[in-house]
């Protein structure tokens, strides 16, 4: 009996090991931009959210900002007008690789810098 009990523990403990949801939280910062981006995946699907966040000065001479994150997850680019702060997020994805860091370029008035985003 105490024999099918522990097969039975480790059994439930398998299947909600596979259920579990992994989340990687990742940062960077160059002279004028941070970035920070969270991703979740499962066995089955996953998500991410990410924030660009502008640092410099001259905040009031900025019109619209281009962004790539060059990354085996996140696949998001776009141009917008500028603010402070940039957000995106999306749902339903294929599970995603695990990867150490990735870029994020960022293009704005003429200047361009590439962010080294790493896992925390």
């Amino acid at each position: 009996m105490r024999k099918i009990m522990c097969i039975l523990f480790l059994l439930v403990l398998l299947t909600l090991s596979a259920c579990s949801n992994n989340v990687s939280s990742y940062t960077g910062k160059s002279e004028n931009w941070s970035v920070s981006s969270t991703v979740q995946s499962n066995n089955s699907t996953a998500s991410y959210d990410y924030e660009i966040k502008y640092l410099g000065d001259n905040a009031a001479s900025i019109e619209k900002v281009n962004y790539k994150f060059m990354s085996e997850n996140i696949h998001a680019k776009g141009e917008v007008p500028f603010n402070t702060v940039i957000r995106g997020k999306a749902e339903g994805l294929s599970p995603f690789l695990d990867e150490e860091e990735f870029i994020v370029q960022i293009e704005w008035d003429g200047n361009t810098e590439k962010v080294i985003v790493t896992k925390k």
